[in-house]
């Protein structure tokens, strides 16, 4: 593995099909939950607020990541540890951000400083 930080945001991949893979069924407490939209199911923190993410591979701490995320982001954000290489010195964090700026910024000057 190289010394700097590589940055992979998976641009080029599409997951979502253009069909709908779910198969009809008929409308239970499940189906009647999904359709109503005024009942809050999940809290403003569910991952999937935060549409951009990214994948870092670093030597650096988790903290110093952390610091920067706090010191820098308008808007929510999450990471966690995805892998650890043996040695326990190279490591590849999931970063995910709720927006588009605060992606662009982490990549733009996170990077630069290492």
């Amino acid at each position: 593995m190289s010394d700097g930080p590589i940055i992979d945001d998976n641009r080029g991949n599409d997951r979502r099909e253009s069909e709908d893979r779910r198969k009809a069924e008929e409308a239970g407490p499940e189906q009647e939950r999904r359709d109503n939209p005024g009942v809050e199911r999940r809290q403003s923190t569910d991952r999937r607020g935060w549409p951009y993410g990214l994948i870092l591979r670093t030597t650096e701490s988790y903290h110093v990541i952390e610091d920067w995320l706090e010191d820098n982001c308008a808007g929510e954000w999450g990471f966690g540890l995805e892998d650890m290489d043996d040695n326990l010195a190279q490591k590849s964090f999931k970063v995910m951000f709720e927006l588009e700026s605060d992606k662009a910024s982490f990549v733009a000057n996170f990077s630069k400083r290492l």
